[in-house]
């Protein structure tokens, strides 16, 4: 789960669902399917994009839209990963 102060989104994952909420705009709340691949694996719509074939990511499909991330640290309660497009870092904390 992530907590941006600005807008003040959810991301909650689960085993193959990935769901944006944002409080105030409702135009980019999203359910969507994921799943992870690794760096070796070339797929449709990633043309263009740099991976890192030892690296494994996420794959976000919302409609017509397919995002790249990159995992990064992954520990029992916390994880990171990496926008590919933009190289945003974010990082998460599990809230139980």
């Amino acid at each position: 789960m992530a907590i941006d102060r600005r807008r003040r989104p959810i991301l909650a994952i689960t085993a193959d669902t990935w769901t944006n909420e944002y409080t105030g705009d409702d135009s980019v709340n999203d359910v969507a399917k994921w799943r992870a691949f690794p760096g070796t694996e070339m797929l449709a719509g990633s043309e263009g994009l740099t991976f890192t074939p030892t690296a494994t990511y996420i794959e976000v499909k919302s409609g017509d839209n397919t995002f790249f991330y990159e995992l990064g640290r992954i520990e029992a309660d916390a994880f990171d990963f990496f926008y590919v497009s933009r190289g945003n870092h974010f990082s998460f904390k599990r809230i139980t």
